[in-house]
């Protein structure tokens, strides 16, 4: 029948949900007991420490007995000592111990008695003459210098009746005294006893016992085997004596606390009994733990830890038959996509690797040929030879934006692009992006413009870097596709969502248009409307697609509406974020960064530049000596540390990628140095040909302060001097 409902079904399936549900049937036997062990553990460790806060509490009590039956000695009896051969003065005595008892909650009565055991003295007046014999109080011999407890005292006072007649109500109710007593000095050569009655709550707080001691309880007896005071629910009786108790012949071979195994206390139920001995007498507190109490409580509390593993080792066994099969199939099935996945993500990995890699080792030698080219354009000499230096500058500046787009896509591509967020000035991006591209314009003789941003806030929030790289594909496209008539863009707020506003640009020519088959093909990387226009306009036909990831991004979408050979009109929206009026930077400060300070003096800068390669290194010298600034070299990150240590620079340029130690790991330990040292920080800035946000976020963990992609002009270098250094402008050579 199994194998007719799973033809794939195997023996050994039946097999294995045998053994796993006997498995998890023992494992949660296993957890059960160990939960039980715990628990019972838990219990006793409680009860435990409860016992040894009574214990505690019992030794302070006989502690603070001591103390007072002292200062009575002290204050009442030192005078009428010293009285000898006079009146013996026993009322002011009584008077002392009326006044002891009015200030005392523990003491029922306070009494001296004579060698006879009369009463001489007593805080209550109606104990005098009253003779206390050791019988009536329960001691265990007679009294002499050191403090003895007697028996549990059912009256309310010497006075109110005889011990053989006990008030079982009171017992009962915890309300009973404990006679205390002790022998003080002579007094003109007679012995003096003080007694007093105890209440018991004193010596052993029975009132909490019934909440603390759960399954279990607790009661206070002396060597004899008496007891002396018990929680509520003890079967014990005060004033009863157990002398068949195990701890009483541990005590008295001086083993102080410990536990035992009792079969049954008031009845045949086993019991834990943990115990405690006081300090200064004969006395001990113990507590009992009942083994059938603590296993009904805790099976109440413990159904799903024993009832869940059983039903879930039936359940599994039943569904181990059902799905066999079925497990079986996906597990095949999951293999296979995860071989398909981790090739196709190794894949992916390896393309981005090799992707970055060709396009850090492409703009390294870019760097140089745009650099030195620009260098050679700042000293004129042939026209002819000017005009080859712009061409090839020119070619440089296109091959380094194929560059940025293969890169930009590649990320985009694996998930590795990530957004920033930034307050920006809205209407100035656009301003700025259009006077880029007025010049392109300019060339092919067409109209570029820009409509009125009425309505749209100035100031927003978002990653200004790629809002200008859509903004800047989308226009240049435009012109690149557009021969005659023009250009035109404009912004709009469409509407708010998710406490931000949602814009959308129109980028409208009149160029050779788009038939709607290839609208479709535009937005797929390395597409073009038509193959023949790669030869005619050039590029790789990555600026759409490009644009379209950064849009998606952003929280919008692309449109494309066009008619061949009367132009396109191309709509993408992108979700902003509101700035609150506090947020707004100073239109002052803000235009501070853009433009150099006024007339400020020039002060001489030293900089450190870190540099593998010789002709960068030579191109970075060549800029900052126009720029009047004095420069070391390092030619990798063990020789820029040792020379930051022994030098300090104004500003280090610090390359990433080097032999020996990079960038990365010379800045860490030049910010360890400075730490050490308690010297301020020197500016450090990314000179480097990756341009990743992931590089950038290495580059600000480790302290860099600036990040420079290369190629870098002299205007980028003038941008970072005048950030972080007190560089100005040299004026310009007559």
């Amino acid at each position: 029948m199994l194998r007719a409902f799973a033809p794939g079904f195997q023996p050994a399936a039946v097999l294995l949900g045998t053994l796993v549900s006997l498995g998890i049937w023992l494992t949660g036997y296993f957890f059960a007991e160990r939960d039980w062990g715990l628990y019972r553990q838990t219990e006793l460790d409680r009860h435990a420490a409860l016992l040894h806060a009574q214990e505690s509490h019992l030794s302070a009590a006989v502690q603070m007995v001591q103390s007072e039956f002292a200062l009575i000695d002290s204050l009442l009896l030192d005078p009428v000592r010293r009285s000898a051969g006079q009146a013996p003065g026993w009322a002011g005595v009584q008077s002392g111990l009326q006044e002891l008892m009015s200030r005392s909650r523990h003491w029922r009565s306070l009494s001296l008695l004579d060698a006879q055991g009369r009463v001489v003295a007593s805080s209550h007046p109606m104990n005098l003459g009253h003779t206390i014999t050791g019988t009536e109080a329960g001691w265990s011999r007679p009294l002499d210098a050191f403090l003895q407890l007697g028996t549990a005292f059912a009256a309310r006072d010497w006075h109110d009746t005889a011990p053989e007649q006990p008030d079982a109500a009171l017992l009962a109710a915890g309300r009973h005294a404990l006679p205390m007593g002790q022998r003080l000095a002579d007094v003109g050569g007679a012995p003096v006893f003080l007694v007093a009655l105890v209440q018991s709550a004193f010596l052993f707080p029975s009132g909490q016992g019934d909440e603390d001691i759960r399954n279990g309880f607790g009661w206070m007896f002396d060597y004899q085997g008496r007891v002396l005071a018990r929680s509520g629910s003890s079967p014990l009786h005060v004033g009863e004596s157990h002398a068949e108790l195990a701890p009483l012949e541990a005590l008295r071979n001086e083993r102080p606390f410990g536990s035992y195994a009792l079969e049954a206390i008031g009845g045949p139920q086993p019991h834990t009994v943990q115990y405690r001995s006081a300090r200064q007498l004969p006395v001990a507190v113990a507590i009992a733990t009942s083994e059938n109490a603590l296993r009904q409580a805790w099976k109440a509390r413990s159904v799903a830890v024993r009832w869940v593993p059983r039903l879930g080792a039936i359940a599994i066994f039943i569904l181990s038959l059902m799905l066999a099969h079925l497990l079986w199939r996906r597990d095949q099935m999951a293999q296979a996509l995860r071989i398909s996945q981790r090739a196709a993500e190794a894949s992916s990995a390896a393309k981005s690797a090799f992707l970055a890699n060709i396009s850090h080792e492409l703009r390294t030698p870019l760097n140089s040929i745009i650099g030195m080219t620009q260098m050679a354009l700042d000293h004129p000499s042939h026209p002819e030879q000017d005009g080859y230096l712009k061409a090839v500058r020119s070619s440089a500046q296109v091959l380094l934006r194929m560059v940025d787009q293969v890169l930009d896509f590649t990320r985009a591509e694996s998930h590795a692009l990530k957004l920033e967020s930034n307050v920006f000035d809205l209407h100035r991006l656009c301003h700025q992006t259009m006077q880029v591209q007025q010049l392109a314009a300019a060339d092919k003789g067409l109209r570029l413009t820009l409509a009125p941003l009425d309505g749209v806030a100035q100031w927003v929030r978002g990653d200004p870097m790629r809002l200008r790289q859509v903004l800047e594909n989308l226009v240049e496209n435009a012109i690149k596709f557009t021969d005659a008539g023009g250009v035109s863009v404009s912004v709009a707020a469409v509407g708010r969502r998710d406490k931000g506003t949602e814009l959308r640009f129109d980028i409208e020519d009149t160029g050779i248009g788009i038939s709607p088959e290839q609208q479709r093909l535009i937005l797929e990387g390395f597409s073009q409307a038509d193959a023949s226009s790669t030869r005619r306009f050039g590029g790789v036909g990555l600026g759409l697609a490009m644009s379209h990831r950064l849009v998606r991004l952003m929280g919008g979408d692309i449109a494309i509406s066009s008619t061949p050979g009367r132009g396109s009109r191309v709509s993408f929206t992108c979700l902003l974020g509101d700035v609150a009026p506090d947020q707004i930077p100073d239109p002052q400060a803000y235009e501070r960064r853009y433009q150099p300070p006024a007339e400020a003096p020039v002060r001489p800068v030293r900089v450190l530049s870190v540099e593998d390669i010789a002709v960068n290194q030579q191109l970075v010298v060549m800029m900052l000596g126009k720029l009047g600034v004095g420069v070391d070299q390092a030619a990798n990150g063990q020789q820029a540390l040792e020379m930051a240590r022994q030098t300090r620079y104004d500003l280090i340029l610090m390359d990433l990628q080097m032999p020996v130690m990079d960038g990365v790991e010379a800045t860490r330990q030049i910010r360890a140095h400075e730490t050490a040292e308690g010297q301020t920080p020197v500016p450090i800035v990314a000179l480097t040909a990756h341009g990743g946000t992931d590089d950038k976020r290495a580059c600000e963990a480790v302290g860099m302060t600036g990040f420079l992609s290369k190629p870098a002009t002299r205007a980028d270098f003038e941008r970072v001097l005048r950030t972080h250094t007190a560089w100005n402008a040299p004026p310009a050579a007559p």
